[in-house]
Order: C-alpha cells, then sequence, then structure tokens
C-alpha cells in the first residue's frame, strides 16, 4: 500500500502542477491539454509521466528542447512522500482523505504563495468544502469542528486588518483550524517559531527588508505537517499541565 499512495501521490501532484500554474496564468484547467509553455506542443500521456518523464528527457521538452522546470517533478516527489506519510499515520480511514485533500491544498497555496505572493480564496475554499463533506461522512461534529476554524478565521481577519497578513492567508487558516481541529493552535505556534527563525537568519545575513513581503504559507504548511506528524508528542505534551 505504500507503493501505491506514493504512485497515487505523484499522479496527484501533476495535477497539482497544472492547478498552480493555470491559477496563476488564468488558463482553465480543463482547456488547453497539457502543452509545452515554450512551443505550446500538445504532450503525450508518455511525457507526463510524473518523475520518470522529467528523467528521461533530461529536463528536456521532447519537441523543442526548452529546459522543463524543476517545480514539476519536485511537487510529484513532495506530494508522494507526503500521501504516503499521512497513510502511515492515519491507515485507510475517511480521516486519511481528509488529510490528503487538505495537504494537497496547502501545496498548491504554498506554490502560489511563494511564485506569486498570493494565495486563493476559491481553492481555499473548495478545500474547506470537501473537508467538511469527508467529516460529515465521518460522522464527525461538526459544531466542535468549527470551534478552531472560526477561531482561526477571527484571528487572521484581526491580523489581515491590521496588515501584515493576506487576505487569502483567512481563508487558508479556517480551513487549518477545520482540518485539524485543536491541533491547529500548535500548528500556528510552530509556524510563528519558524518564520521568527527565518527572519532572525534574514537579520543576521542582513537580507531584511522592511518593505518586503515574506510569503506566510510555507510557514503554516511547515507548521501543520510538523504537528500532524508529532501529534502524539504535542498531544502529551499538553497533557502534561493537566
Amino acid at each position: 500500500m505504500v507503493g501505491f499512495f506514493f504512485i497515487l501521490g505523484t499522479i496527484i501532484g501533476s495535477f497539482l502542477n497544472v492547478v498552480i500554474l493555470r491559477s496563476l496564468s488564468g488558463e482553465s484547467l480543463v482547456y488547453p491539454p497539457s502543452h509545452c509553455a515554450q512551443c505550446q506542443h500538445h504532450l503525450a500521456p508518455w511525457d507526463l509521466i510524473p518523475v520518470l518523464s522529467y528523467i528521461i528527457l533530461k529536463g528536456k521538452c521532447r519537441y523543442c528542447g526548452s529546459k522543463i522546470s524543476i517545480q514539476y517533478p519536485l511537487i510529484e516527489l513532495v506530494t508522494g512522500i507526503v500521501f504516503v506519510l499521512l497513510y502511515l499515520k492515519y491507515g485507510l480511514t475517511v480521516e486519511l482523505a481528509q488529510m490528503l485533500v487538505f495537504a494537497s491544498i496547502l501545496i498548491i497555496i504554498t506554490m502560489t504563495d511563494i511564485k506569486a505572493m498570493t494565495a486563493s480564496h476559491i481553492i481555499a475554499l473548495v478545500g474547506f468544502a470537501i473537508v467538511l463533506i469527508l467529516k460529515i461522512i465521518a460522522g464527525e461534529d461538526i459544531l466542535i469542528a468549527f470551534l478552531p476554524a472560526i477561531t482561526l478565521f477571527i484571528l487572521f481577519a484581526i491580523g489581515c486588518y491590521f496588515g501584515g497578513i493576506g487576505d487569502g492567508d483567512v481563508s487558508l487558516a479556517a480551513l487549518i483550524g477545520l482540518a485539524l481541529g485543536m491541533l491547529s493552535m500548535a500548528a500556528v505556534f510552530i509556524a510563528i517559531v519558524i518564520g521568527g527563525i527565518y527572519g532572525i537568519i534574514l537579520i543576521i545575513q542582513n537580507k531584511a527588508n522592511s518593505k518586503k513581503q515574506i510569503p506566510l504559507v510555507p510557514f503554516l504548511t511547515a507548521g501543520c505537517m510538523l504537528a500532524i506528524m508529532l501529534e502524539p508528542q504535542i498531544n502529551a505534551y499538553i497533557s502534561s499541565f493537566y
């Protein structure tokens, strides 16, 4: 099953690449079919095998020889690894389905934030809707699930109002709260710590610029994934105070 989820992850990662690039360019996700960004030649199925096609083609377009962005195999590989880690943690459960959707949304928005400093409301809301439906299917208490989602939404909305947080991050915060529940608070805390360390490093290297915007979503994504993987340790730490 591990191999299955890795392959599934790389296939989903290939689709995530399409969503990332086309959401930034404004192209439809459906049309035109997959094509080379340089020569516009439609790609054959054997040009689209996750990771392997990039290796076989040596990172170049089969038709015009232009360089293929390393983003393609990287996102495919990362998604495959993330899917395996989530499967090992949750097993074949509805919660696994929730986490796979959640992770996919995080990957998309992380890349759009890095590339263009934008976090799509629509993509976050689509993820929110799918995760909510899966929670209903799993029979979870939706009112309890909404509590951390609403809390983070309000906190990030306040941060957005006073500046420093983009409005797209507010929608993503609600998704994080819904998907992770109370664990989302630990995820945000970890994100703040990582972001703070990154800021200190920039200051030490004299690269910090008060006018330069730094994408927030990569830190939130790192915080979420670490919180998921360290959930037992986090819960044990919190329990030690009771």
